[in-house]
């Protein structure tokens, strides 16, 4: 009696992660998963309701897998080299998973932020470094700790006989609570926004003044995070370090206030509590101008001299500077 072989199966499903701020499920566009039988395995991509099709199909059981890292980024737990890859093993047909563990969505809202800013619609402002670049790939450790004096942080790994690894730290917990999604999004987007401005000139960027390398990740965090979560607003500016002149140069007219000013003393960020408001009357200045701008400037003054010089239509050079001594002041 002749033998039937088993039909081939395409493997298909979903995967959504709980966003505990929209309350609901969702997909994370572009995540990776891999189908694997053996030593045969092939990729596909998430779409933005999680469903995906793998390219491949097999006659027998198989495992699917999420990676939450992407051919430019690995995504890595803790401070260890170890990819974070959730395996399901097993499957002779679809899978559908609806995930609402913390860590798990810790993972996909890191992931989810990284894509939108290496692949996605990131309002035209430039790639963190890519692979292709004469640098390792970079690397996101998502910690599931708290670090008392930052949420994220970003560094290079500077090596000897290898290329420059630049890294991104982003954690998860507060002491006592879970950080809500929309605020890991925001420090992902923050941190990727350094690295970005790193990227494109990593000597300027190492001689660029705090206030202009913070003021700017400021206003990208703004920026990226209101495309994902719409209304929202960042948590605090603070006059001479993590300004809100970007948002200023943008969003239109209306009266600005802030509580404090920061300055960084002997590497220390120290905070003084200070009440100020003005009138911002500028409005109309896109993302790359801003970042065009930033690129070619050390200082506070190279950045709003460049802005005024180079986008001379867009807005008079006294409201400009009045947007930057404002944010650039203490009492």
């Amino acid at each position: 009696m002749a033998v039937t072989k088993a039909s081939k199966v395409t493997p298909y499903g979903r995967f959504r992660f709980y966003d505990i701020d929209s309350l609901k499920y969702r997909g994370v566009d572009g995540l990776s998963i891999r189908t694997v039988r053996g030593t045969h395995s092939s990729y596909t991509h998430c779409d933005a309701s999680g469903n995906f099709t793998s390219n491949d199909s097999f006659r027998y059981a198989f495992r699917y897998e999420i990676h939450f890292s992407r051919t430019d980024f690995v995504i890595r737990k803790n401070s260890t080299n170890d990819e974070i890859i959730i395996k399901y093993s097993g499957y002779t047909g679809p899978i559908y998973k609806d995930l609402n563990d913390a860590e798990t969505s810790f993972y996909a809202t890191v992931s989810r932020a990284a894509i939108v800013y290496y692949y996605g619609d990131n309002c035209g402002l430039r790639r963190p470094p890519m692979k292709s670049d004469k640098t390792a790939r970079l690397a996101i450790q998502a910690q599931l700790t708290y670090n008392p004096d930052a949420y994220g942080y970003f560094s290079v790994n500077n090596r000897w006989i290898f290329s420059d690894r630049p890294v991104l730290n982003i954690y998860r917990d507060e002491p006592g609570t879970r950080r809500d999604n929309i605020d890991i999004y925001a420090t992902t987007m923050h941190e990727l926004s350094h690295a970005s401005h790193w990227r494109n000139n990593k000597s300027r960027f190492n001689d660029t003044d705090n206030v202009v390398i913070e003021s700017f990740a400021r206003g990208v965090q703004w920026i990226l995070t209101n495309n994902a979560y719409p209304g929202y607003s960042v948590p605090f500016y603070y006059r001479q370090s993590y300004s809100g002149v970007v948002q200023d140069l943008i969003d239109g007219y209306g009266t600005k206030h802030s509580k404090a000013y920061a300055i960084w003393v002997d590497g220390e960020l120290v905070y003084h509590r200070s009440y100020k408001s003005y009138y911002d009357h500028v409005t109309g200045f896109t993302p790359t101008q801003i970042e065009e701008a930033v690129r070619k400037s050390k200082t506070w003054d190279e950045w709003l001299n460049n802005i005024i010089n180079d986008y001379p239509s867009v807005a008079s050079s006294t409201d400009i500077t009045a947007a930057f001594s404002y944010w650039n002041s203490a009492n």
